[in-house]
């Protein structure tokens, strides 16, 4: 799995980027069903946007199984909300997971950034890095807009 993980993560500055009208409803319920987590993701209607629709997926799908797994809930769930604007696409994800400490938040997005034991959550600690270099592929822009005990919301825009 990790050697999978770090082949994603190089091929991303590799890939020859294609973009294309996308939307990213069609996305969502193809990483969706793909996770078989139908019961736990509730979503707002997204719009249509020009990006790299396997790079998009990629996205879509770390941020939803990272909300999903890193969560001591009874019922793991995670909401994507709509925020759009007249000038801009915002898109929330927002989890009722572990949260991520203060100290940790300006490391999250690196490569191999623990912040749990691998024996307790399973996993490579590429994901959020490879959300973030496909935002930077996309000159796009990835925040942790909040995080508590309850939960993180990760924001994603589009100008």
């Amino acid at each position: 799995m990790l050697v999978h993980d770090i082949l994603s993560y190089s091929k991303i500055d590799n890939e020859e980027i294609k973009f294309e009208s996308v939307e990213l409803d069609e996305v969502l319920y193809f990483v969706i069903d793909f996770l078989d987590v139908n019961d736990q993701v509730t979503f707002d209607d997204l719009t249509e946007v020009v990006c790299h629709k396997s790079q998009i997926q990629i996205l879509f799908q770390n941020l939803i199984e990272n909300g999903l797994k890193y969560n001591q809930c009874a019922i793991p769930s995670m909401k994507i909300i709509n925020k759009n604007s007249s000038d801009m696409i915002l898109i929330v994800y927002a989890g009722n997971g572990l949260g991520i400490s203060p100290e940790d938040t300006q490391s999250i997005f690196d490569v191999f950034s623990i912040l749990h034991s691998n024996v307790e959550y399973e996993g490579t600690c590429v994901g959020l890095s490879i959300c973030k270099k496909i935002m930077a592929e996309h000159d796009l822009q990835i925040l942790l807009r909040k995080s508590t005990k309850d939960g993180s919301a990760f924001e994603v825009t589009w100008p």
